[in-house]
């Protein structure tokens, strides 16, 4: 019976294309296309060995019902089963729960802890070449976390000559699919797929050891970096030279050749030295305690995002500075504009993070935060960690804008 015959030539063409281009890195990804072709044929092997055994047997048995190949088919496959389903119990504690020893998981049976040690084994020699590892949950969210929201964007407003280098080459192009990447590791890309590699195999990290040869990436002329999204322009500036606001609490970190690049093909970006500037320009001293807090009322300026902020700074300024949280309560001069889960406080509260809020430069810490639109009456702002309040700062707003 050659039934068969079709989906074994696909799987020997698409393995023998597989051994030429090189392996895969996620979970054996690949074998994902023939477990549909696989099932079948398995299944009808073990019903035709039962068959098989069956006829054997009813060479000296008279008992119908033990000449029955149904039977002999579930009596072979009961035990393929259990041993195949408890190598993969061993695989999720091993890879999901990263417990150490999983063999000892193992339900006693014969040759069974053998079978599991060597599956354990294999796939510890396999991880050591980034082979076959999960990529739990996490990664992919986190991934879809800080590209997502690039969607939404407007198409055109990266410039049409920006080509960008990228290492994750799944996600931040299908989120941007206006900018032009060149995959580093040469998944896509015809010249770094086949640049040779010197490391030995048995060093060799599995899609991860191509790199471009010397001089491609300015044949291709990358000029343009793209960074996961900011919620503020302070925490943009902390990843890259420019930032630019395509909507509120969304900023785009992006690097370009030069200023004059930059200015060319952008109407509107943030860089470093606006951040730099002196708040008391464009606002007033409202406290002075471990930082400076400075009451900007609302602006045209793209930092603030066109409401009124509070301007947090401090210089000289160090990491250990800004590594606990701040606190931020407003009082409002009408309670009913607090939102309905703030309302029985009496306050609202925005405490934050530095990093999302905040830029560290040549020992000067700033952090601008924008401000809900509703009256304020009063502020409450400083820094706590679980021990209790660093700093605290209380001030009328309104008078501060005065």
């Amino acid at each position: 019976d050659l039934a068969y015959a079709l989906p074994l030539l696909i799987i020997a063409l698409h393995a023998a294309y597989l051994a030429r281009i090189g392996g895969d890195f996620f979970e054996w990804r690949p074998l994902d296309f023939y477990w549909p072709l696989l099932a079948l044929p398995a299944a009808d092997a073990v019903a035709r060995a039962g068959g098989g055994a069956a006829r054997l047997l009813g060479r000296g048995i008279r008992r119908a019902f033990l000449t029955d190949r149904r039977l002999w088919a579930v009596v072979l496959f009961v035990p393929i089963l259990f041993y195949a389903g408890a190598i993969q119990w061993t695989l999720f504690w091993d890879v999901f729960h990263r417990a150490p020893n999983s063999a000892r998981w193992v339900p006693p049976a014969p040759g069974l802890p053998a079978l599991a040690a060597l599956s354990a084994q294999w796939r510890e020699a396999t991880r050591q070449h980034n082979s076959g590892r999960r990529q739990g949950p996490d990664f992919v969210r986190n991934q879809r976390r800080m590209w997502e929201a690039y969607e939404d964007m407007e198409r055109g407003l990266i410039p049409d000559d920006a080509v960008a280098l990228v290492k994750i080459a799944g996600v931040a192009p299908y989120y941007l699919p206006d900018l032009r990447f060149v995959d580093y590791y040469g998944l896509n890309d015809w010249v770094i797929a086949r640049n040779p590699v010197t490391v030995p195999n048995s060093e060799r990290d599995l899609a991860h050891d191509r790199s471009p040869p010397p001089g491609y990436l300015d044949e291709r002329g990358v000029n343009f970096a793209i960074h996961p999204l900011a919620p503020s322009a302070g925490a943009a500036l902390a990843r890259s030279a420019y930032a630019l606001q395509f909507a509120p609490g969304l900023w785009m970190p992006f690097d370009a050749p030069s200023i004059q690049w930059t200015e060319a093909r952008f109407d509107s970006f943030v860089t470093a030295d606006d951040m730099q500037r002196s708040p008391s320009e464009t606002g007033r001293l409202a406290a002075n305690s471990k930082f400076d807090v400075y009451a900007e009322p609302a602006s045209d300026s793209p930092i603030s995002g066109g409401r009124p902020a509070l301007v947090y700074v401090r210089e000289p300024c160090a990491e250990e500075d800004v590594r606990a949280r701040f606190f931020l309560h407003l009082h409002p001069v009408d309670e009913n504009d607090l939102p309905v889960d703030r309302r029985e406080l009496g306050f609202d509260n925005l405490d934050f993070r530095f990093e999302d809020w905040g830029f560290l430069q040549d020992a000067r810490c700033v952090a601008f935060r924008p401000l809900p639109d509703y009256p304020i009456a009063s502020v409450a702002t400083g820094q706590f960690t679980g021990d209790g309040e660093i700093w605290k700062a209380e001030f009328a707003f309104t008078d501060a804008l005065e």
